[in-house]
């Protein structure tokens, strides 16, 4: 179980840590970076909510999938209208790949192992996020309606990251 959790940590804090570098990345890029970490909570939340037998981790996890997938809807309404091409970034690139590893951890977990593994995963990924957001996207973010947007998810992702924190006492 160390291990796992561990792996788990781990593959949450990376393609955040190279992230904090000051990179230059446009908007068309931005969003798809958006969309690639709600795509790792949305597939992570998903699995949650069928594995886990926590009603409480379930209902979360239900929540959590539900307000990344509209987030995600809204960036691509977003990136439709403006005409962006999505683009992988490092950033994105390596999110993709966390979001993979940490799911093939989570496949192999199971009971109370899963459900801590999956919310110590939650927690740490939303922090990262958040400072994500603040420290590169936001600084180099320059098309207002993506910045606005951007601004927005701050308290979502800190009300998924509160209570996350609360599930996991």
């Amino acid at each position: 179980m160390r291990n796992l959790l561990f792996l788990t940590v781990g593959l949450a804090g990376s393609a955040f840590a190279a992230a904090e570098q000051k990179i230059g990345i446009d908007d068309a890029q931005i969003a798809h970076v958006v969309v690639s970490a709600n795509d790792v909570t949305v597939e992570a939340s998903r699995l949650a909510g069928l594995k886990s037998s926590n009603e409480e981790v379930k209902a979360f996890a239900h929540q959590v999938a539900r307000e990344h997938s509209h987030v995600n809807k809204a960036v691509a309404e977003l990136a439709t209208r403006l005409e962006w091409t999505p683009r992988d970034s490092p950033i994105s690139q390596e999110l993709k790949v966390d979001g993979e590893n940490h799911l093939a951890g989570l496949n192999v977990a199971s009971g109370e192992e899963f459900n801590k593994a999956y919310i110590d995963q939650i927690v740490a990924f939303h922090q990262n996020l958040l400072d994500l957001i603040d420290n590169t996207l936001m600084p180099n973010v320059k098309n207002e309606e993506l910045a606005a947007l951007l601004f927005s998810l701050f308290a979502p992702l800190s009300d998924h990251l509160e209570h996350a924190q609360q599930i996991q006492k």
